[in-house]
């Protein structure tokens, strides 16, 4: 099917300027798109799904003390497992070694680090007993492969 338009405005002949693509084509094209659609959206729903697994297998054992610090919640949002621990100022160890510490076990421990290389990033939130932030980090795949690196 064409698509003819006059040449000049008042001109009563016309002249094909272009054509419509076939209907496969734009069928073709369509299912292209919808299927890349939705495989996106698959990948994307099972990270968040990983996430929400591994939040509520933490939470289902919380609260946990370990040392100077409580973990008290986990939670996912989206593709991300937010953990909350409360530091007892203790002074025995220094927030932010108790962070790395954490970060380095996460992407240490196989279990963890399989989720984590498949898109799961773990927050950790540090707060003092009265609820004060302390710290705020991320473990990432990029932030283990850096600690890997590190190791070499």
């Amino acid at each position: 099917m064409r698509a003819c338009m006059p040449t000049l405005p008042l001109s009563h002949s016309k002249k094909c300027c272009h054509k419509e693509p076939d209907m496969k084509l734009k069928t073709v094209i369509l299912a292209l798109l919808a299927s890349a659609t939705l495989f996106g959206c698959s990948s994307t729903d099972k990270v968040s799904l990983m996430a929400d697994h591994r939040a509520t297998i933490l939470e289902s054992n919380l609260p946990y003390k370990q040392g100077p610090l409580h973990i008290m919640s986990a939670k996912s949002t989206e593709h991300t497992v937010e953990l909350l621990m409360i530091y007892n100022n203790t002074g025995e160890i220094a927030p932010s070694a108790l962070v790395d510490a954490s970060i380095a076990y996460y992407c240490s421990d196989s279990e963890v680090r399989a989720v984590i290389d498949k898109g799961v990033i773990y927050k950790l939130v540090l707060r003092n007993e009265r609820g004060k932030l302390i710290s705020e980090q991320e473990a990432t795949k990029q932030v283990c492969e850096s600690l890997d690196e590190a190791k070499k």
